[in-house]
């Protein structure tokens, strides 16, 4: 089989775009890494929202623990608008972090809203993309999520499920 050198130069740009796609989720990797290394607790949590916000151009981020007795969430740290915000709590009961809690990563890339009409969080945040994955310990229990949301539509889905992922299972 020839390869003219059209066709060629097409597959050497979707080589090239792939390479440097994943040279750039290398990257935002390891500039989230490099800001919370070193901390535990607390301290790496409002580190953590933070450098995610900024990665993901997201309004919000949330780190929340699970409270299955009442199937609500207790948020332990919360970037909003490029700064902390005061921690809250919330019913589970038709929100998007419902279905993550079910051990399920999750994204909404846009519309979020409307697919979850009930959750009035979201009004309030303007919210249009949603990203969560859920936080799960050594045996297989879910503890909480980390969950992402935007006032548009999500830019890049997938790269938000991998890094809210990475950061879930080192949280």
């Amino acid at each position: 089989m020839i390869i003219e050198p059209l066709e060629a130069e097409t597959v050497r740009c979707a080589m090239s775009a792939s390479i440097e796609s994943d040279r750039f989720l290398e990257h935002l990797v390891y500039e989230i890494a490099q800001g919370v290394s070193g901390e535990t607790g607390d301290v790496f949590f409002h580190s953590l929202v933070h450098h995610l916000g900024r990665a993901l151009q997201a309004e919000y981020v949330l780190v929340g623990a699970l409270r299955p007795e009442s199937k609500r969430v207790a948020t332990l740290a919360v970037y909003a608008h490029g700064r902390e915000a005061a921690p809250f709590e919330y019913a589970l009961a038709g929100t998007p972090c419902e279905n993550v809690i079910e051990q399920r990563l999750c994204s909404y890339p846009s519309r979020v809203q409307q697919l979850f009409p009930d959750d009035k969080m979201l009004v309030e945040m303007r919210a249009e993309g949603y990203a969560g994955s859920p936080m799960i310990d050594s045996n297989g229990r879910c503890l909480g999520l980390i969950c992402a949301i935007t006032q548009r539509p999500l830019a890049n889905p997938k790269l938000a499920e991998a890094l809210l992922q990475i950061f879930a299972a080192r949280a």
